[in-house]
Parts: structure tokens; sequence; C-alpha cells
């Protein structure tokens, strides 16, 4: 029995020998070894490892100076023999993985790591384009990036109709929560570049939320006093392809010279480029990109200078779900309206600024952006076109008896 034991340790010994002498080096790096005791050394591909005996020969200096896999053999004075395994990669993964997170920024399900000498893209490729990419990022760096994430066709973006509707609202804050848009479960935007207020100092940050069943939730905060619906915007557009929404308007400032006075108009308020794609699974791909103007609180010759910030993000979300996108317009005090004139009668932003609950932080304004398919059928979608048609027969009716009389 204790025979057993001493020649399972003596393997386990043996074993632990064999795996200690083999390693790993990056090409133009180094490894140093001790000589004593060592006769002679040899490299089995001196064009992979190179070795460097300095004159007091108290160290072995072995340089990799080629990619690949190859022996050194020492020969000790007691006549054994040792054989090292060194491997030598072309590139330090650890700075590999940093490169390729780079070139792959943005590119969502996936997740790159290190083994061993190898970088390895694991995960679910969720677009065609991304996958491409990606593999146009593996031939830069041969095998010593291995891809394992799975593109599943199944994920392929329908080219199908897709109306967005944004409704910009005042609403309660401090109630959201009690219908379902919960601002601590947000999503944490990809690119946000914010203007400080050169004023004050402060940075307005903006808030991404995901509400589900929105309309439902929007009718019993309208019913309860909780929120104000200050327009709704309906744009149609095909998936991939971008619909815009402009919530603000202009003001007009006195240019005074010496010679001359005119009205020099400054555009106020957010613009709204959403991009939405449907896959074949029903899955929504929304990115948002968004400009806001807003005012910095100094005044040049009485002219008002304007802070220009932006905010880029994707989301991903299920179809009939809604997006809600607050604290995206700096909070304007009554003061503030006062000195711009013709600030309070912007067009959607106007009414937000006269609100008194809205300059005392109660509310906040917030986008609702909902994107869902349609077709010829659809009945939002036949609801759209018969408006119009039924405002204008009622308008030519209306003119005809006019005309009449």
């Amino acid at each position: 029995m204790k025979r057993k034991i001493f020649l399972i340790f003596a393997l386990f010994l043996l074993c632990f020998s064999l795996m200690a002498q083999e390693f790993t080096l990056v090409m133009g790096k180094q490894k140093v070894i001790p000589a004593e005791g060592v006769k002679s050394v040899s490299s089995g591909n001196p064009r992979i490892v190179r070795i460097v005996i300095p004159k007091d020969q108290s160290k072995i200096i072995l340089k990799a100076v080629g990619a690949g896999t190859t022996t050194v053999t020492l020969i000790k004075q007691d006549g054994s023999t040792e054989e090292l395994t060194v491997n030598v990669i072309a590139h330090d993964p650890q700075k590999i993985k940093r490169e390729v997170e780079q070139l792959l920024a943005g590119v969502e399900g996936i997740e790159i790591k290190t083994v061993g000498d190898k970088v390895i893209i694991d995960g679910e490729i969720l677009t065609e384009k991304d996958n491409k990419r990606i593999d146009k990022v593996m031939k830069l760096y041969g095998d010593q990036v291995v891809k394992f994430a799975e593109f599943n066709r199944a994920y392929l973006p329908k080219e199908d109709n897709i109306m967005v509707e944004f409704n910009f609202c005042e609403v309660n804050t401090n109630k959201m929560g009690n219908y379902g848009i919960n601002w601590n479960q947000a999503i944490k935007p990809l690119s946000v570049e914010y203007a400080k207020n050169f004023g004050t100092g402060d940075v307005v940050k903006s808030t991404i939320g995901i509400v589900s069943n929105f309309g439902q939730a929007l009718n019993i905060m309208v019913g309860n006093g909780d929120a104000k619906v200050y327009d709704t915007h309906r744009v149609i557009t095909v998936s991939g392809q971008p619909a815009e929404y402009f919530v603000g308007g202009e003001f007009g400032t006195r240019n005074i010279t010496q010679d001359t006075s005119s009205v020099v108009w400054k555009k106020y308020g957010t613009q709204f480029k959403v991009t939405p794609e449907i896959d074949s699974l029903n899955n929504m791909r929304i990115k948002i990109d968004s400009e806001i103007s807003e005012l910095s609180g100094t005044m040049v010759d009485g002219i008002p200078a304007l802070n220009t910030r932006k905010i880029n993000t994707v989301v991903r979300i299920k179809e009939g779900q809604t997006i809600a996108l607050g604290g995206f317009i700096k909070r304007i005090k009554s003061q503030d309206i006062q000195k711009v004139p013709g600030l309070g009668s912007i067009p959607v932003l106007g009414a937000l600024f006269r609100s008194k609950q809205y300059q005392n932080g109660v509310t906040d304004g917030v986008i609702f952006i909902t994107a869902k398919r349609i077709s010829a059928e659809d009945q939002d979608m036949k609801q759209m076109i018969d408006k119009p048609i039924k405002e204008f027969h009622k308008e030519k009716k209306k003119w005809w008896q006019r005309d009449k009389k």
C-alpha cells in the first residue's frame, strides 16, 4: 500500500515537473535560466529561439525571435538531459485583447477574453454586419484571435414598415415608478457627449428606461393628473432607416450694428433621429441619436448663448415596448424665459417651460418612443390616413356652404 502511494506521488511530481518545463514567450522577449550544473545547451530551431550565453557563463538567455514552438535541450554536468518546450507567439494576448475590444466597440452580444495565448470572441452575433466586421478583425491577427461566437441567421433584419411614435410629455418624476417607469433599471448609454453650463458648471444627465404597456400607463397618468401630453408625432419608415423628430423651434434676437438692425433666428430644442431595426424573432434594436441645444446661462450683448450636447445610444427591446428618455432638457427658470423674448412661445417646449411644476422640479420633460411594425391593414395606419382625409372633406364642406351663401 505504501509503495502504491509512493508511486502515485512520484508520478504527480513527474507530471508537475513536465508542466513546469513548458512556457510561452512573446516574440522579441526573452527568458533567463540559471546555468549552474549545465554543460551545454542547444535550440531545436534557432529561428524561433536563439540562445545567448554571456562571458561569465552564469546564465542562459533564451531570446524569442520567431513565432512557433521548439525545444531547448539542456545537458547537465552529471550526464542527464532536460528539455524545455518553448511556445513563441507573435503578440501579447492582453495587448491584442485591448485592440480587439477597441475595434469591436459597440458590437452587441459578444464577450472578448484571453485563454492562454489566444484571444477568444465568444457569445452570440446579432447582425450580419457585425459578423463581417468580426471576420475582418480576425484577419488582422491570424490564428491568435479565435471566434467561438455564433451568428444566428434568425436575427437577420426584416425590411418591414415601422411606425415610430414620439410622445412628448410632462411627467411627475416622483410618481413614475407607480406606472412601470423605473429609472433604477435604466440602460446606460453607449456614448454620451455633454456640454457643461459655463455659468454654473452643471452637467445635465439623461436617463433611459423601458416601459411596457405604455398606452395604458399614459392614459392612467393623464387621468390621475400625473402627466400632460404636449405633442404626439408619428413617422413611418422602413426597418434600418431613420425617423426624425424635432422638439422646439426658433427665437429671434435683434442684431444691431452701427448702420443696420436685423433679427437673428436661433434654433432651440432637441433633434431626435431614431433608427429602428426588427429581426426575424421580433426583437427591436433602436438606435437613438439626439442633439440638444440649451441656454448656457450667459448673455452676450443681450443675446443668449447656447450649449449643444449629444446623446448616442442603442437599446434592444421587444416589439411593443416603449423607450422613455428623461432629463434631456435643462430646467429653465421663469427669469430665464423673461430674458429671452419668445422662448415661452416655442411650440411644445414653451408649454413645458411655462409650467410652474416643471420650474420647481416636481415634473420633467420625457420623450416616449414606441416603434412597431405596420401593414396596409393596420388600424393605426388607417387612422393616420383616414383622419386627415375626413378633416379635409369637413373643411371642404364648410367652404362650399360659405361660397353658396
